[in-house]
């Protein structure tokens, strides 16, 4: 015998719509499923506990409050201001120099007792003349001084090896 399927949008017994299933009643007039993977029936037809979860944050807080003064941004409807470099603040010329001597002397290693010294002697002039407000470049004269002193780093140890020998000796064995 089979049964058919109760409307689950029709009148309840009593007459009122959307009434409440009989308790251990599924809205279809059948028992609920129960067994591994379902849970345990309700009586009474209240569903069991949920854990509970914080409540959302709400849409849309009050504004911020500004303080006092003129808004961050400007008024509406006007030009940041347009920021000019003195063209007189130009980049020291020793600055360049003492940068292209480092970079020559580490990478040009037979120079290392040209452009090393070179690179340190106008760097530190360099720095001087930035430091009193003659130009700009402190970067490229530190860049020059560093690169001067490694490469007569370079230099020196490459001396050295060569009067013990062994700069002979390596290059011998790499041919």
């Amino acid at each position: 015998m089979s049964q058919t399927p109760q409307d689950p949008y029709a009148p309840g017994p009593d007459g009122q719509p959307w009434s409440q299933p009989e308790p251990n009643q599924s809205p279809g007039g059948t028992q609920p499923p129960s067994g591994p993977g379902y849970p345990p029936p309700t009586v009474g037809g209240t569903p069991p506990a949920s854990p509970a979860y914080p409540p959302p944050p709400p849409a849309y807080g009050p504004p911020p409050s500004t303080p006092a003064g003129p808004p961050a941004y400007g008024h509406p409807g006007t030009v940041p201001p347009v920021v000019y470099q003195d063209p007189s603040q130009k980049t020291n010329g020793l600055a360049i120099t003492s940068m292209i001597c480092g970079i020559v002397g580490v990478v040009v290693c037979c120079l290392w007792f040209l452009a090393g010294p070179a690179a340190v002697i106008t760097g530190f002039i360099a720095r001087g003349q930035i430091a009193k407000g003659q130009g700009k470049g402190s970067g490229m004269a530190m860049t020059g001084l560093i690169l001067g002193f490694v490469a007569i780093a370079i230099g020196v140890i490459a001396l050295i090896l060569n009067g013990t020998g062994a700069l002979v000796e390596w290059t011998d064995s790499l041919s």
